[in-house]
């Protein structure tokens, strides 16, 4: 399956933070057979994500985002996602009181744009995310699938381990197999030519 990363957040784009996410999904996808065709940064613009969710669903079969997710007003990714695949948005309840739960368990105010990390976009599923308050989500449109992924790496690895790696495994339709080899004390170009048939 032909496969785009798209990691969102202005923060990214101002190398305020090391996107540790793409190099961590490319990996994995890659070792579970997936070929990841690209890679895209974008910064927390709904029309900037809507534009690169477009040309990524128009050339890959498997788009997985990152970031966007939270309760705050430039966390746009399930906005974009919904409008891309003409979806619309609905409260979850069963999200709504999991979260007000999390909230009053752990002390904490809950305000009202909390509320967004409980909606989900129409005909997905929201993917358990038991390190944060934001669930990812899976949705298929035709022959897409389309993951999102909280954004903070150590939520994310545990949402993609747990949760995303049974689907992809249902998804898979061939097995590809690599090996890697370390060279020292030769060149590049000098072991290209040694192994080139």
């Amino acid at each position: 399956m032909n496969t785009e990363i798209i990691s969102v957040g202005t923060e990214l784009m101002t190398g305020s933070i090391l996107n540790t996410n793409t190099q961590y999904l490319s990996k994995r996808l890659s070792e579970l057979g997936f070929r990841v065709h690209n890679q895209t940064a974008v910064g927390d613009n709904r029309e900037r994500l809507e534009k690169a969710l477009n040309a990524a669903l128009g050339n890959n079969d498997l788009i997985i985002l990152t970031g966007g997710l939270g309760p705050t007003q430039d966390d746009l990714t399930k906005e974009a996602v919904a409008e891309a695949l003409g979806r619309e948005l609905y409260l979850d309840k069963g999200l709504e009181k999991n979260l007000r739960s999390f909230f009053k368990e752990h002390g904490i105010p809950f305000t009202d744009n909390n509320l967004k990390q409980a909606y989900l976009i129409e005909g997905s599923k929201a993917l358990d995310n038991p390190d944060g308050t934001a669930p990812g989500i899976v949705v298929r449109s035709e022959d897409k699938a389309v993951f999102l992924l909280p954004g903070p790496p150590r939520e994310m690895r545990n949402v993609f381990e747990n949760e995303v790696v049974p689907i992809l495994n249902e998804l898979r339709s061939e097995e590809i197999s690599s090996r890697y080899y370390q060279l020292t004390g030769i060149g590049e170009s000098q072991a290209e030519d040694r192994i080139m048939e």
